[in-house]
C-alpha cells in the first residue's frame, strides 16, 4: 500500500522497537549471529550499532553501503568496534572526478551527489530543488540537514578514499537517455585507464531507485556493490553456509540477498519486487515488529520474549 518503508530494522520513525532488540538479543543469547547490511554509509551502521550495544544486543557485523565495505569485529570482547575489514569494493573519488567533468562539460545543467568516505555532499542547489520538488518525503528525510557545496564538491571528491555511490540528475534528459551517456563516459574513461596500465574499479551505470518524476536520476557504483557480495565475504569468512543465513529486508537493493539467503523474510509494506523474491511475506510491518515475530515463530519460541 502507500505506508511509508523507512528500512527493515528501524520503524518509520527511525528507531529500533524494543520488542524488535529483545527477540533479536534472545536470538544471539541462544548462539545465533546478526549481520546488519544496509544502502547507509559506515557512520549511520555504527550509530545504530551502538546504539544498539548499549541495549544488550551485540553486532556482529556490518555490510554497508550495499555490500561496499564489509567490516567485523577484531574479538568477542563486549567494547570491541567493527574495525577488522573484510571487503572494500568502493572506487576512490580520483576514478570518478574526470568522468564528472566530463558530464558536467556535456550537460551542464547536471546535479551531483556523492557518498564520500561515508559522508554525503551535494554538488549544487539544483539537485536539492529537483528532489525537494519532486519527493519531498525524500528530500525532508535525507537531505533537509544538507548544504550544497559548489566549490568544495570537486575537491572533496578528489581526495576522497570511497565512493559508496553517485547519484547524477538532470531536469531534462530521460533517465534512460542519461544512463545511456553516463555509461559511455564512464566506459571511455575505464578504456583510457586500462591503456595507461591504471586498476580501477568496475562501475556500474543504473537508473536510480530514487524516484524523482520527469527527472533524469541515475547512480554509478562498483559493479559488486550488493549485499548478497558483502554477506557472501562474510559466510566464507565465518565458514558459514548461505543456507543458514535468515534475511529480512524490505526493498529492490534487498533482492540480491534474498536470492542468496536461504530464507528471506520480508514485512506486508515491502516493495513488490521485494514480496515477489522473499521465502515468506509477514503480516505484520516493519512498525509492527515483523522481525520479533518471525524470530518467535522460526525459533519455536512460546512467548516473544521471556
Amino acid at each position: 500500500g502507500n505506508r511509508r518503508q523507512d528500512g527493515t530494522l528501524c520503524d518509520s520513525n527511525g528507531n529500533v522497537g524494543d520488542v524488535t532488540v529483545a527477540a533479536l538479543t534472545r536470538f544471539v543469547h541462544e548462539g545465533g549471529r546478526c549481520i546488519i547490511a544496509t544502502g547507509r554509509g559506515i557512520d549511520f551502521s555504527t550509530v545504530i550499532a551502538k546504539g544498539l550495544r548499549e541495549r544488550g544486543l551485540e553486532i556482529d557485523g556490518l555490510v554497508v553501503s550495499d555490500g561496499g565495505l564489509v567490516l567485523g569485529k577484531n574479538s568477542n570482547s563486549k567494547n570491541s568496534s567493527w574495525d577488522q575489514q573484510y571487503h572494500c569494493s568502493m572506487p576512490c573519488g580520483k576514478s570518478l572526478a574526470p568522468i564528472v567533468k566530463q558530464i558536467s562539460r556535456e550537460m551542464p545543467a547536471a546535479s551531483f551527489a556523492a557518498d564520500m568516505d561515508g559522508e554525503i555532499l551535494i554538488s549544487s542547489s539544483n539537485y536539492f530543488d529537483l528532489v525537494r520538488e519532486h519527493n519531498l518525503y525524500f528530500f525532508n528525510k535525507m537531505l533537509s540537514d544538507k548544504k550544497p557545496m559548489p566549490l568544495d564538491f570537486m575537491p572533496r571528491l578528489e581526495a576522497s578514499m570511497r565512493i559508496a555511490w553517485m547519484r547524477v540528475l538532470h531536469p531534462t534528459i530521460s533517465t534512460e537517455q542519461l544512463r545511456t551517456r553516463v555509461n559511455e563516459i564512464v566506459e571511455l574513461h575505464h578504456q583510457k585507464a586500462t591503456l595507461e596500465s591504471e586498476t580501477r574499479v568496475p562501475l556500474d551505470v543504473a537508473s536510480s531507485t530514487l524516484r524523482l518524476g520527469p527527472t533524469g536520476a541515475i547512480t554509478v557504483r562498483s559493479v559488486d556493490n550488493d549485499k548478497r557480495v558483502g554477506l557472501a565475504v562474510i559466510a566464507k569468512e565465518w565458514g558459514l553456509d548461505p543456507q543458514e543465513f535468515l534475511a529480512f529486508g524490505d526493498a529492490q537493493n534487498d533482492l540480491g540477498m534474498f536470492r542468496w539467503a536461504g530464507k528471506s523474510v520480508c514485512p506486508a509494506n515491502a516493495q513488490d519486487c521485494a514480496k515477489s523474491l522473499a521465502t515468506e511475506i509477514s503480516p505484520l510491518t516493519n512498525n509492527e515488529g515483523f522481525i520479533a515475530d518471525t524470530l518467535r515463530r522460526y525459533c519455536g519460541w512460546e512467548a516473544l520474549v521471556d
